[in-house]
């Protein structure tokens, strides 16, 4: 899995943020020596070992993904339980 690092396109985006040039600049560099040792780190795995760490990243993108299902139903079901509220105490009012 490779990807790119553009440490100007970065270096710009903390400017805007209000960065001075050179404090943008320091960041977006150490940031990008960091991910080359990172991926030289990586890339010297032995193939079980990258094959183990795919699928742990992926296994936490899917926890990720579950607990957001789990957070959007707790509130649908909420939702639902105060409308079927609502509507028993309106029928029970004009009853």
């Amino acid at each position: 899995m490779a990807s790119t690092f553009d440490p100007l396109k970065l270096s710009k985006r903390l400017e805007e943020a209000g960065l001075s040039q050179r404090q943008a600049e320091m960041i977006s560099l150490a940031l990008a020596e960091e991910l080359v040792k990172e991926n030289e780190r990586i890339s010297s795995f032995h193939p079980v070992d990258r094959v183990e760490i795919q699928l742990a990243l992926r296994i936490d993108k899917l926890d990720a993904k579950i607990e957001a299902l789990d957070r959007r139903l707790t509130r649908y079901f909420e939702f639902l339980f105060a409308g079927l509220l609502l509507l028993g105490i309106i029928l029970k009012i004009h009853l």
